[in-house]
């Protein structure tokens, strides 16, 4: 089985993911109404029935890639699923 990083995964986030999110998103936000432009709007997690947020793999790396080191307090399960719909 190949994995492309462009491919959808699914991960449960915990709280420290979730808390992460937010900062980049507010941060994000901030730079943007700096330098005159439209800010994202509210920030909200997208979870399925199940309590997954999806994502492609690159931007799952990109987002928590700086959290994830020998005893770091974990952004999401370590259970990463497969999007394959």
């Amino acid at each position: 089985m190949k994995l492309n990083m462009n491919d959808n995964v699914k991960v449960k986030l915990t709280d420290v993911g979730i808390q992460e999110m937010k900062k980049q998103h507010d941060e994000h936000n901030d730079y943007l109404i700096t330098n005159g432009g439209e800010p994202y709007g509210v920030f909200q997690i997208n979870k399925d029935e199940e309590g997954y947020t999806k994502f492609q793999m690159w931007k799952l790396m990109n987002t928590f890639g700086h959290m994830m080191h020998n005893g770091s307090k974990i952004p999401f399960d370590m259970d990463i699923l497969l999007d394959v719909d």
